[in-house]
């Protein structure tokens, strides 16, 4: 596996950076949010995190601090499932839509 480490870079290409990453390590919560969306695997280097909907989709690892979990899990890293939704189906806002026109009309 191959590490690259970058400068600190501004959040437009932050994201790109994730976006283009085949595995994220993070302790970031933020982070692990982003990268959920994005479709990109994940180890977060934490016992617990305030996502655990994204532990339970699959794609996101905690590892804790354990030098030996991490190596473990980054010889055999997650696989982000595509098809879970755990915070809907992305049709909210055409579903807003049909009510607000069925209210107009």
């Amino acid at each position: 596996m191959e590490l690259t480490l970058v400068d600190p870079v501004g959040y437009l290409d932050f994201v790109t950076l994730q976006a283009g990453a085949k595995i994220i390590v993070t302790y970031s919560q933020g982070i692990q949010k982003e990268v959920f969306f994005l479709g990109v695997p994940r180890v977060t280097l934490r016992e617990e995190t305030e996502w655990p909907e994204m532990v339970e989709a699959g794609g996101n690892i905690l590892v804790g601090a354990n030098s030996t979990t991490i190596g473990d899990v980054l010889a055999d890293p997650p696989r982000s499932p595509s098809d879970v939704k755990p915070y809907a189906d992305g049709t909210a806002a055409e579903k807003i839509v049909e009510v607000l026109d069925d209210l107009s009309t």
